[in-house]
């Protein structure tokens, strides 16, 4: 129902809006079809990158909620760690990858590129602090063997 008042409201106004154009001299460019946007070579590769950047956001989420289980289910220190580390590793290129959507392949806005930003530094630091982490809990895992 709404719906169906908002299709007739949009619809109603097209006459308005042609009128205004024709008026003032515009013309109201249509919204270009997914046909005319494949024969442009940018969005072919926008597409494939998009598409790469969203398996790897996929992967490392559900990689992050796996390690998160392992984290508060284990006992052992070195374990729990090594858990903990490879969970904001994987945390960290996902905050990458959703940063790179973000600011490069998306429509342009001052505030998608400045939350892209923010994504960007909170993976970094993620991934460096996991790193690290990871480092760590490795040379204490050999050290207990």
């Amino acid at each position: 129902m709404v719906s169906h008042w908002i299709h007739s409201a949009a619809a109603s106004m097209l006459p308005v809006v042609a009128q205004s154009a024709a008026k003032t001299g515009s013309v109201i460019a249509a919204e270009p079809t997914l046909a005319e946007k494949w024969k442009n070579g940018i969005s072919q590769t926008q597409f494939v990158l998009n598409g790469i950047l969203l398996v790897i956001v996929i992967l490392c989420a559900v990689l992050s909620v796996v390690y998160s289980y392992r984290f508060r289910r284990s006992t052992d220190k070195v374990i729990r760690g090594l858990s903990q580390a490879k969970m904001n590793i994987s945390m960290g290129i996902m905050l990458i990858a959703i940063a790179l959507i973000q600011i490069f392949l998306l429509e342009e806005s001052w505030v998608r590129a400045i939350i892209g930003a923010i994504f960007l530094l909170i993976g970094l630091f993620n991934l460096f602090a996991g790193l690290r982490n990871r480092q760590i809990y490795t040379m204490l895992s050999k050290k207990q063997k």
